[in-house]
């Protein structure tokens, strides 16, 4: 009978192994992806074409090795006594199959000229904040991309990005420029608020619409509206700025929309 409980164990190791074996390995073709769909399908600017994330990692020859790391992360877990939660359990299987060589993440350094740099993500903390911002927003360009290809929405939209003042920390227009391009290009809706007043940056969005922070009807509830001059309906009551946009996503004179 301990016989047979002993075999069940490892029928049952057996099948946690080649489950997570293939979860590691859907792993690795996720980041294959994610490196492909980072391409910024933009024909203008210097990430025009390029890949903005580079990720480097070496894999085992074949299943049978694969199987063979992953069960080496099992036995540990079994010798511990711990009962394994699910992504901890796959993060170290991941890292096992990968080796001690681990993986190399490097961005493409946003560059206001054409010759834009490649660095380690390392060294992302030292970079200024519209760059941050760009690679940021790059980032969710590409994870927004590769989720609609796994729900098999390639030709859908990616969503809309709502920022929280980020101009106050990044406004650059050149930097805001290459942002709304990665995202045009990633068909993703850039929607910022902000309460600076930078032309520059502000003047690189094709719609600007005034809005307004009032007090709700308790002490700690407002309301964004938008912002009214005057209730009089002989007056104007609300006005948006918009920009025609060219092919190339430049911004062409402003034309100011008034409600009366």
């Amino acid at each position: 009978m301990i016989s047979g409980e002993l075999a069940d164990i490892a029928k049952d190791q057996a099948i946690v192994t080649d489950s997570l074996a293939r979860l590691v390995s859907n792993t690795f073709d996720t980041l294959r992806k994610a490196e492909r769909y980072s391409r910024v399908a933009t024909k203008t600017g210097g990430w025009a074409g390029k890949q903005m994330l580079r990720i480097s990692f070496e894999t085992p020859a074949s299943d049978a090795d694969l199987r063979t790391y992953v069960n080496r992360v099992v036995e540990r877990r079994i010798a511990d006594g711990v009962k394994p939660e699910g992504p901890p359990l796959l993060k170290d299987a991941v890292h096992e199959a990968a080796g001690t060589r681990g993986f190399t993440v490097k961005v493409l350094k946003p560059a206001l000229d054409l010759v834009p740099t490649t660095e380690d993500i390392t060294r992302l903390g030292k970079w200024s904040g519209g760059e941050k911002l760009t690679v940021c927003v790059a980032l969710y360009c590409t994870i927004a991309a590769l989720r609609a290809v796994n729900a098999g929405r390639r030709d859908r939209s990616g969503g809309v990005l709502l920022l929280d003042n980020p101009i106050g920390r990044a406004s650059h227009g050149s930097l805001v420029g290459l942002q709304r391009s990665v995202a045009a290009a990633h068909k993703v809706q850039l929607v910022y608020t902000t309460g600076v007043k930078d032309p520059d940056a502000v003047s690189r969005f094709p719609n600007v619409i005034r809005l307004d922070n009032r007090p709700g009807r308790t002490r700690n509830r407002r309301y964004i509206v938008p912002d009214d001059i005057d209730t009089d309906q002989r007056l104007i009551t609300g006005v948006r700025v918009a920009h025609d946009e060219s092919s190339s996503g430049e911004g062409n004179q402003p034309q100011t929309e008034a409600s009366r």
